[in-house]
């Protein structure tokens, strides 16, 4: 009987760049219609006496052998550069030690990546730092990179300013939105984040580490921060009425909305919202309970 595990694919999604998507069966989020993550693979001149083109990849996929060998399947023998990193959870980071060691590619990210919960304890030997705001070069592209936390900490996303390009990691997703909350997110750098974006020029796409490229960049992030500010709201108008615990949150905006897998998510979500009013003096805690500051 044949295997209906989800395979990784590879799209060309302009000249010289390739998305490897990347679906992964162990996880519930996917599994209850998520958007699988995408590395990409940026071509550059070759130079010689090398006749093959330079490449750059932005996120590395899983540590699974799948999601490797679908990365270097998409290499298709052109040199490695650099895996430049947009943050270190594992759907995104997990393939860069296999990948670095097989390829000889150096592994770039921001230092600051390295406060995340999930960043893996050998990656902190291995990565040489980018600054926010450095120019990354190879083989004639050029990536300004991005200061763009807020779903994890030190995330950047790299923008191309010759094609108005943003790859994004998950500070902007294809469709849907991030979970932006404890213990890696932080709602008020991630709406920062979305007016920094915002403003870059040029800005004619994005290309997001889940889901289809985005090809009205300012139109989406204008309709993240409204779905942010949407939900901040209603939290509000609860936490007016009485006070409330987080699970008392989530049943009253996601109950029947969403799958039930989802409802951690949706948790996260509702805390990282607290945490934000409570750091703009709106809310405070006692115990388990959050009400409003009157």
């Amino acid at each position: 009987m044949a295997s209906s595990e989800p395979v990784p694919t590879i799209e060309a999604v302009a000249p010289g760049i390739e998305a490897v998507v990347i679906p992964s069966s162990r996880s519930a989020w996917l599994s209850e219609g998520g958007l699988p993550v995408r590395a990409y693979v940026l071509e550059g001149a070759a130079q010689p006496p090398d006749s093959r083109p330079p490449v750059l990849l932005i996120d590395a996929g899983y540590a699974e052998r799948l999601s490797v060998e679908a990365i270097s399947t998409a290499l298709a023998g052109r040199p490695l550069r650099a895996i430049l990193l947009t943050h270190l959870h594992p759907d995104h980071a997990g393939g860069a030690l296999a990948l670095a060691a097989r390829h000889g590619a150096a592994i770039r990210a921001n230092p600051e990546a390295l406060r995340s919960h999930a960043a893996a304890a050998e990656l902190r030997e291995r990565i040489e730092p980018i600054v926010p705001g450095e120019t990354l070069r190879c083989g004639g592209l050029q990536l300004r990179a991005i200061a763009s936390p807020g779903h994890a900490p030190g995330h950047l996303a790299f923008h191309d300013p010759e094609r108005g390009l943003l790859w994004s990691g998950d500070a902007i997703l294809g469709a849907g939105t991030v979970l932006v909350g404890p213990p890696d997110g932080s709602l008020g750098d991630y709406l920062e984040t979305l007016d920094r974006l915002e403003a870059l020029e040029p800005l004619e796409r994005i290309l997001p580490g889940h889901g289809p490229p985005v090809e009205q960049p300012r139109k989406r992030i204008a309709a993240i921060r409204r779905h942010r500010h949407m939900r901040l709201d209603q939290i509000r108008r609860l936490l007016a009425e009485r006070p409330h615990e987080p699970d008392e949150i989530v049943a009253a905006l996601y109950a029947g909305q969403i799958p039930d897998a989802l409802l951690p998510l949706a948790r996260g979500s509702v805390l990282g919202s607290l945490l934000y009013l409570e750091q703009q003096g709106e809310a405070v805690r006692h115990g388990d309970r959050w009400q409003a500051v009157t």
